[in-house]
């Protein structure tokens, strides 16, 4: 049986996107002693960032975290990812 993640995405090059989900990955384990242990993300040749998050705790992670950024286009980039995930607009 093979174990596909729960939500994979990537990111272009040098992108905001790419920058917010860096900065979202690496807090590491953080107060709540919540990190990401399972998940993967690497580069490709080009530079694009892909992520594999292994399950929904750790989704959810990088979703909060996303909006603990506080930025516009992380909160955007948080909204979008429920949306591919779960089909459910945040209004």
């Amino acid at each position: 049986m093979i174990n596909l993640p729960y939500f994979t995405c990537s990111f272009p090059y040098n992108s905001e996107d790419q920058n917010n989900i860096i900065e979202a990955w690496n807090q590491g384990i953080d107060s709540r002693l919540e990190g990401f242990t399972r998940s993967k993300n690497e580069f490709d040749g080009s530079g694009r960032l892909f992520l594999y998050i292994a399950n929904v705790n750790e989704f959810q992670t990088l979703v909060r975290r996303l909006l603990e950024l506080e930025s516009y286009n992380a909160e955007c980039l948080a909204d979008d990812m429920i949306y591919v995930q779960y089909d459910y607009e945040v209004i």
